[in-house]
């Protein structure tokens, strides 16, 4: 009689259903199975029009990864201005900025969600600014202006926390976004100017030219980096990866 209760109740145990496993069980047990995970995408900077990262993480356990990440940004604008003081101006803007990152991410509760911890260095930012005045009045000699302009940003360290989101799915890709703030000491501005030629009626023409000259060049400077005049900075990224066990 004994013996036939055990062999029931090891037939009961092996025999009973298995509960499917939880969508949170599910995307612990893919992190846990993770050994290396690399993904690109988009990040958007309040300052940067155009950006794309390249990441690659490691596997701690299923609560904790740390990676590597390099970020480039860069954003081009042309632009024609009739409404200055003088006609005939035309600007080209070029903004680059390349920088790279190292984090953490720590998952709440086994759930996909993340906090975020990233510590990075924005380089040198340059803007190069080229314009040309041109103006040509009957029975006159012509005048011509140009002009070359280039600002720069010192590089500075930032910390960044923020919050995140990582879906896994059974063919070892995932989906990833965060959100966070940049937190940096304030930025410098360096300026170089040159004329590149030039050609006036009179000196007093060459005086007025210069003056405002001078006087749209700061305007851009100002325009350029009045969003950089910050400590803090948002961001927001999304990405697309793989996983490899």
């Amino acid at each position: 009689m004994k013996n036939l209760i055990k062999v029931t109740f090891l037939f009961l145990i092996f025999t009973f259903p298995v509960l499917p496993e939880s969508f949170i069980q599910k995307q612990e047990r893919f992190r846990a199975e993770t050994k290396y995970s690399t993904f690109i995408g988009t990040n958007y900077l309040a300052n940067s029009l155009l950006d794309a990262f390249l990441s690659v993480t490691y596997t701690l356990n299923s609560s904790f990864e740390i990676g590597g990440s390099i970020q480039f940004s860069k954003s081009n604008n042309f632009d024609e201005i009739g409404v200055l003081p003088i006609a005939g101006y035309k600007t080209y803007t070029k903004k680059t900025e390349n920088s790279g990152k190292i984090f953490l991410n720590y998952f709440i509760l086994e759930l996909p969600f993340f906090f975020n911890l990233s510590i990075g260095y924005l380089p040198n930012v340059t803007s190069g600014l080229k314009y040309m005045f041109n103006e040509n009045k009957q029975n006159a000699e012509p005048v011509f202006n140009f002009n070359n302009s280039e600002f720069s940003l010192e590089p500075t360290f930032y910390i960044s926390p923020g919050l995140g989101y990582k879906l896994i799915f059974d063919g070892d890709y995932f989906f990833y976004f965060s959100v966070g703030s940049m937190y940096f000491n304030k930025r410098e501005v360096s300026k170089n100017y040159s004329v590149l030629s030039s050609s006036y009626q009179n000196i007093n023409q060459e005086i007025l030219i210069y003056s405002q000259t001078n006087l749209f060049r700061d305007q851009i400077m100002n325009s350029v980096f009045k969003n950089y005049d910050t400590r803090i900075e948002t961001y927001n990224e999304f990405g697309f990866g793989l996983i490899f066990k």
